[in-house]
């Protein structure tokens, strides 16, 4: 789980970003993940047991919806710091469904507030604090609408989205869908990791490259 969560972060951050010090925020299904990297050097890593799966579970719940139609509207519907009024209707199959916006975002914010003081926790217990390439959040999460906005207000740190960091200039249409999907981000940092992988097989790995391997796993 955490080597999985290293690639993530490894994939999407700039050897600058990694050397001013940042946190990649990966909201997957499941879970959400933390890494922190300061002066070039990965420094903490964290799994919070909460992710995307559960803001469905909560549109779910609160607009008394099936799961499968809880996570349209969270993909088509869902965003973060909008005060909407009124009322939106979705269509799905033959059934039509009538709920509020303002309701919506209400669930979706608790449930990321959530994520994010956890994520607090985190920054403050194992970072210096001072971090100025900021939060760069990766994952299906990110896709929320203005999630940036609210993550800034929350963290009091500068946030983006994060895409892949791709070595090359080509333009080819895999690489071009690469760097506009923050969801690759961790099968991106499997590549790097294979291909690292086969430069480096020839070389003694070495005690201290074992245990750089090894660290990553350790909580």
């Amino acid at each position: 789980m955490y080597f999985f969560k290293w690639l993530s972060s490894n994939a999407c951050l700039t050897s600058e970003q990694k050397e001013l010090g940042a946190v990649v925020l990966d909201i997957g299904a499941g879970t959400t993940s933390l890494a922190i990297y300061e002066e070039g050097n990965l420094i903490h890593l964290a799994i919070i047991p909460i992710g995307s799966d559960h803001i469905t579970r909560d549109i779910t719940i609160g607009l008394r919806v099936e799961t499968i139609i809880a996570e349209k509207i969270k993909k088509e519907f869902g965003h973060c710091l909008k005060n909407l009024s009124g009322n939106k209707k979705i269509n799905i199959s033959s059934t039509s469904l009538t709920f509020s916006p303002k309701l919506l975002t209400k669930i979706i914010e608790s449930r990321v507030s959530q994520i994010l003081k956890q994520a607090q926790k985190e920054i403050k217990e194992f970072s210096s604090g001072f971090l100025p390439a900021g939060v760069i959040i990766v994952g299906g999460g990110s896709q929320l609408t203005n999630i940036v906005d609210f993550c800034k207000n929350e963290l009091k740190l500068p946030c983006c989205i994060g895409f892949p960091v791709l070595n090359s200039d080509n333009n080819s249409e895999i690489e071009e869908n690469l760097k506009k999907d923050s969801c690759f981000c961790t099968a991106w940092g499997l590549v790097l990791a294979g291909t690292k992988s086969l430069i480096d097989e020839k070389k003694p790995p070495g005690i201290k490259n074992i245990f750089n391997i090894f660290r990553v796993f350790i909580p």
